[in-house]
């Protein structure tokens, strides 16, 4: 591919104590925060507990010719029940990683919403009666961006056409191709 710069990457083993030198420990630090980044960065939802607002880090979606970029998006979560607090749920289309949110049911003691056919769940955000914002403290994290794009078993293949499977199939697991073409778009 042109104009693709991939690094490659090797990631630290703990030797034990005393095992790396001082030059050699710090490199290690940072091969262990390189590979934290890669797996928790993608699609990561915050919020900025001044609004009903979440955010969405960017992502990629593995498809059939490689990898299609998301960019970051916002979700906004519905007003607050006046007097019963309730939990909603941001998911992502498995096909093209379009976030959105689930609203759930205002009760004493609320419980998330199902999450729709054809959607991974994102994150949850526990929504306070008359709340005006959701905070940090109120999320729950519940990304599987591995679950994404032909790797979600989104696509069934037939011959050479792919048919759309709207279903949240469980069991899919992603091929080598789309885990490497994940790879390399998110080492970018």
């Amino acid at each position: 591919m042109t104009g693709l710069s991939l690094t490659s990457y090797t990631p630290s083993v703990y030797a034990g104590p005393g095992a790396l030198t001082a030059a050699a420990y710090p490199l290690a630090i940072d091969a262990a925060t390189a590979a934290l980044a890669f797996v928790a960065g993608p699609w990561q939802p915050t919020v900025t507990n001044t609004d009903m607002v979440v955010h969405i880090a960017a992502g990629v979606v593995p498809t059939a010719s490689g990898v299609t970029a998301v960019a970051a998006q916002t979700v906004t979560l519905s007003a607050a029940h006046a007097t019963l607090p309730r939990i909603d749920r941001v998911v992502l289309d498995r096909v093209t990683g379009a976030a959105s949110a689930v609203a759930g049911t205002a009760s004493a003691s609320p419980a998330a919403p199902a999450v729709p056919s054809g959607k991974l769940p994102c994150c949850q955000m526990l929504v306070p009666a008359a709340a005006a914002a959701v905070l940090n403290t109120n999320g729950t994290d519940e990304r599987s961006p591995w679950s994404l794009g032909l790797a979600s078993g989104a696509y069934t293949v037939v011959g050479s056409a792919a048919a759309l499977n709207a279903g949240n199939a469980a069991g899919n697991l992603p091929t080598v191709a789309a885990m490497h073409a994940m790879a390399c778009a998110l080492s970018i």
